[in-house]
């Protein structure tokens, strides 16, 4: 029989270096958090609070000592290459979080953004107690962050922050420019995009430029054409030979966070499953009172599925001003390529541009 006399002091219990058990007087999930594997537990001996380390970043911490703390959870990504065509333009990936549980807290990021930005999808469908599927209108370039929280059927705390930041003594939450419906006690919130936009610019064949000479990134330019199955229709053709191009202006509204491109075409035949057509895109800035700069090398690749038709659809790709290089209050001239070179560009036939849509939120 063991006998202990004397106490021993710990400032971190590590469990064969893979997981902590550690105290501070602190709130990990506030930045700027707190470093430790995951899995790992601390104690804030002021609160009495037990919070749990669920991913890799300093603040991926849980409070899990409360009755209505999440009961599981799982880490995991959804990889831009994985999506699986839908209907309607739509793309989906079912995820087994095998939590057995369908009241669950979904949360989703992009992790090609820095801060790692929030995101919202589409759709998130219940499809039993261990699946879900997560529908994205279009097929995302990103690769996301999707944390799965089973939780007990009445959530009694929602802490709000504003970029990590809590914001405190929070009754009342407002959305402003979102709908609200609550229907057999499950609320729903939507965007309504029209409150929220900022700018919007919509270009078609005759208003683009026509990059002709070499002091474009690219000079190999979409010509204007007819359409060859609609004759009324005036339409850029983007060859799958070279590079072919059309130039515009983009003046960014102050205020403006973000940018949505939205691209109304279709494909010049109907491939026999879903392929891709690629697009590059780059940048110049038109300074005030400065010297003009070179086009900035940094390449925006942009995929978007040819299904099996060849109708006219709309895909819509998201971007922070920041992940393109862009700042607000500043104009700057644009060229977009078709990229025939990229290793999902598989789709090799022409490529019709009706409209091309940028919304600034």
């Amino acid at each position: 029989m063991s006998n202990i006399e004397f106490g021993f002091r710990i400032d971190t219990l590590s469990l064969n270096d893979n997981v902590l058990i550690t105290e501070r007087n602190i709130d990990p999930s506030i930045n700027p958090g707190y470093e430790a594997p995951i899995g790992s537990l601390l104690i804030n001996p002021d609160t009495g609070l037990l919070y749990r380390k669920y991913d890799v970043n300093d603040i991926d911490w849980l409070d899990a000592s409360g009755a209505a703390a999440p009961t599981g959870s799982i880490v995991t990504t959804l990889s831009s290459i994985a999506w699986i065509p839908s209907i309607d333009g739509y793309y989906y990936q079912d995820v087994v979080h095998n939590l057995n549980n369908t009241n669950l807290i979904t949360v989703l990021y992009r992790l090609d953004t820095s801060p790692n930005e929030l995101i919202l999808c589409n759709n998130v469908i219940v499809s039993d107690s261990n699946t879900i599927r997560i529908e994205s209108f279009g097929n995302p370039n990103f690769d996301i962050k999707l944390i799965i929280l089973s939780t007990s059927n009445v959530v009694n705390n929602i802490n709000i922050q504003n970029n990590t930041v809590p914001i405190a003594s929070t009754n009342t939450l407002n959305f402003v420019g979102f709908g609200v419906n609550d229907v057999s006690g499950v609320t729903t919130i939507t965007n309504n995009a029209n409150t929220n936009k900022i700018k919007t610019l919509s270009y078609f064949a005759a208003s683009v430029e026509s990059p002709n000479n070499s002091d474009w990134i690219v000079n190999d330019l979409s010509p204007a054409t007819v359409d060859p199955s609609f004759n009324s229709f005036i339409v850029r053709e983007f060859s799958n030979v070279g590079q072919n191009s059309i130039g515009f202006n983009l003046p960014i509204p102050t205020g403006a966070n973000n940018v949505s491109f939205i691209f109304r075409g279709r494909s010049n035949t109907s491939p026999p499953s879903t392929q891709e057509v690629a697009f590059n895109l780059y940048t110049r800035l038109i300074p005030n009172n400065l010297a003009t700069p070179s086009w900035n090398s940094n390449i925006y690749l942009i995929s978007l599925p040819v299904s099996s038709n060849n109708f006219y659809k709309y895909y819509i790709r998201n971007f922070t001003l920041a992940s393109l290089g862009l700042i607000a209050n500043e104009t700057y001239l644009v060229e977009l390529t078709r990229n025939n070179t990229s290793p999902t560009a598989n789709y090799n036939n022409d490529w019709f541009l009706y409209e091309l849509t940028i919304e600034f939120t």
